[in-house]
């Protein structure tokens, strides 16, 4: 009989103790907080994975945080597996989403949810928790990933019924001595293919500016006036080069972000239920 879906923080206190307990742990607020709690319940053994699909974070970061809160890091690198597997259908697809944007962060869901449940069933975990909350589309996604992967343990965000508001996680964990995620002014879900940010200062519809400074790719650097042409070669739906010279994928993106990115161009600002701002292809 399949285990119940995970909701509530309350929840979390029919765990067993001295069982093993995977997060999906990307080193930002909600996460940091969710090993937080976990560790004030007494969980002997928390396992905090971070997928790495070409996010901001710095290895260093996430391992001083998860540190901080007792929990042992795993970092797991499906970069080409992200780049060969679900970026490059989604090019040859065209996938865009709602018309606006390409589809980017919903790509790595399922990989995500794929490398918990290999991690999760290595070390006989008893539950996989993420930090998604009911407002965002990567609840459904993520839950729907675990359920389809037969997971056989719990799984679910505690976040989906009991929110907790932002000043009241930062508060929490500088109390239990950390502080390393005071400077952050908004969430961010970063890859190779794309970067956005929300929320924060970001929640004000009526303001609805973008500091420069969270740009990284497509900071205008070109002198104005400045021209440049490339040349992108595709083989079956699939870019395969750049002026002629091949390049793997990870690569070719890389490259391609960067130098169109010269000229600002590649991002996208709009107002949906969650304000988000993104840049890449």
């Amino acid at each position: 009989m399949r285990s119940p879906l995970i909701r509530s923080f309350s929840q979390l206190g029919s765990l067993d103790r001295d069982r093993p307990v995977v997060t999906l742990f990307s080193g930002g607020l909600d996460s940091s907080y969710l090993l937080l709690r976990l560790r004030r319940m007494g969980i002997r053994e928390v396992h905090a994975v971070s997928v790495d699909i070409g996010e901001d974070e710095s290895t260093t970061y996430k391992r001083q945080v998860a540190d901080a809160l007792g929990a042992t890091i795993h970092i797991l690198d499906r970069r080409d597996e992200f780049a060969d597997r679900y970026v490059a259908p989604a090019i040859a697809a065209q996938a865009v989403y709602l018309g606006i944007h390409p589809v980017s962060s919903t790509l790595s869901r399922p990989l995500i949810a794929d490398s918990a449940v290999g991690l999760a069933r290595s070390l006989g975990a008893q539950a996989v928790l993420h930090t998604a909350n009911r407002s965002q589309n990567t609840l459904r996604r993520l839950n729907g990933a675990l359920g389809l992967l037969g997971y056989e343990g719990w799984f679910g965000s505690p976040y989906d019924l009991d929110p907790v508001t932002r000043e009241d996680k930062l508060v929490e964990l500088r109390a239990a001595g950390v502080d390393l995620l005071a400077g952050r002014i908004v969430s961010g879900d970063s890859n190779l293919w794309c970067r956005e940010f929300e929320s924060g200062i970001l929640d004000d519809p009526e303001r609805h500016e973008v500091p420069e400074e969270m740009y990284a790719w497509s900071r205008p650097v070109a002198a104005p006036g400045e021209t440049d042409t490339l040349t992108v070669t595709f083989e079956r739906g699939r870019p395969a080069a750049v002026d002629g010279e091949p390049l793997p994928l990870t690569g070719l993106i890389d490259r391609l972000n960067r130098r169109v990115g010269a000229y600002g161009l590649g991002r996208y600002s709009g107002l949906e239920h969650l304000d988000p701002r993104r840049e890449g292809p």
